[in-house]
């Protein structure tokens, strides 16, 4: 996630605590090679986990990713559960993981090593009742109907919450549950979170050194416009890396 300047008078953009003034989030997914598979604008007062999915539905590539590394703020219950039903999963470094809570399915069961740290229970009437439902919704975004964050930003601005949306999240609270054991139990699983998400911020860092046009303002005033503008980074940014791909491996011979 990188942040870019906009003029005031864009009704698109909105204040960034980062920037200190207003303007758009360039949300972005990048690849193992470094290498951008989908970006888009979204404003800044969004919590960016519900968007997380587009880049795994709407790439366009060739490639097939099944798994998205975030932060803290890339993940939610609900996003968990309908990355796991459409087949992927996330793997967020959760921030303060020792006080989150850890579910299970069963009070009644017994777990001799877990059950002190086993706070929750799963409330598996809230998903039978609304599975039929959710498997539409998961189908619906599987087909492309519409983008996976406006299906879930639909979910969760009810004013009562809506039935699928609770069916995802205690679904979700299950994927978090064995997200969090596996990762103290495997170094290597912890391991791999924080190369990923470096290697993501090494490519926020190069996109932002791109990004120099017009102070590295976006000037244009639809969301097209943005569009366009984060397209043409993006392929700046690939061939950046793909020419240092390139290069690199020559050196390594030599």
């Amino acid at each position: 996630m990188a942040c870019a300047s906009t003029p005031v008078d864009i009704l698109a953009s909105d204040f960034s605590h980062l920037l200190h003034g207003r303007g758009v989030t360039l949300y972005a997914h990048t690849g193992e090679n470094a290498m951008r598979l989908h970006q888009e604008p979204i404003p800044c007062r969004l919590r960016e986990a519900t968007f997380v999915l587009d880049g795994l539905m709407e790439h366009e590539t060739e490639l097939d990713p099944r798994t998205v590394y975030t932060d803290t703020h890339g993940y939610t219950e609900v996003v968990m559960a309908t990355a796991g039903l459409l087949g992927k999963s996330l793997a967020p470094r959760i921030a303060r993981m020792h006080e989150q809570t850890l579910y299970k399915l069963d009070r009644s069961r017994r777990y001799a090593h877990l059950d002190p740290i086993l706070d929750g229970t799963v409330k598996p009437h809230l998903v039978r009742r609304a599975w039929d439902e959710t498997v539409r919704v998961v189908a619906s975004i599987q087909a492309r109907t519409a983008s996976p964050s406006l299906i879930l930003h639909r979910l969760g601005s009810y004013a009562r919450q809506h039935s699928v949306h609770q069916a995802l999240n205690e679904l979700g609270r299950v994927d978090r549950t064995v997200h969090i054991l596996r990762t103290i139990d495997e170094e290597e699983y912890r391991r791999r979170q924080g190369r990923e998400l470096n290697k993501g911020e090494a490519a926020h860092d190069l996109s932002r050194f791109l990004f120099f046009g017009k102070h590295g303002e976006l000037r244009g005033r639809s969301f097209d416009d943005q569009l366009r503008s984060f397209s043409c980074l993006g392929v700046l940014h690939n061939a950046v890396v793909a020419w240092n791909i390139i290069r690199i491996g020559r050196l390594v011979e030599q």
